[in-house]
């Protein structure tokens, strides 16, 4: 019955049967060739975000800490005789 059914679509078909085996391992080959370099595109893509966030966050502690001491210029300082408080009041 199966052998039939795969006697009667090589005579439909113009294709030989004979070769469809290498074909579909072929396909099958190509599609696991794509899976592998996808997820080395996202192993790449997970590592430059990462990179990213890494630095980002470094720089940011860098700046803080570089940053401790509060300038007599700040908008809300209260030790400084510029701040918005004093100048509104006149001392």
């Amino acid at each position: 019955m199966f052998d039939d059914d795969i006697r009667k679509l090589d005579q439909q078909s113009h294709r030989s049967l004979s070769a469809l085996e290498a074909e579909i391992w072929a396909g099958v080959e190509a599609r696991v060739r794509e899976h592998r370099f996808s997820r080395l595109v996202y192993a790449c893509q997970a590592a430059v975000l990462t990179l990213g966030l890494l630095t980002s966050v470094a720089a940011g502690a860098h700046i803080a800490s570089a940053q401790n001491q509060q300038s007599a210029f700040n908008v809300f300082s209260t030790r400084g005789d510029l701040t918005p408080s004093s100048r509104l009041i006149g001392h």
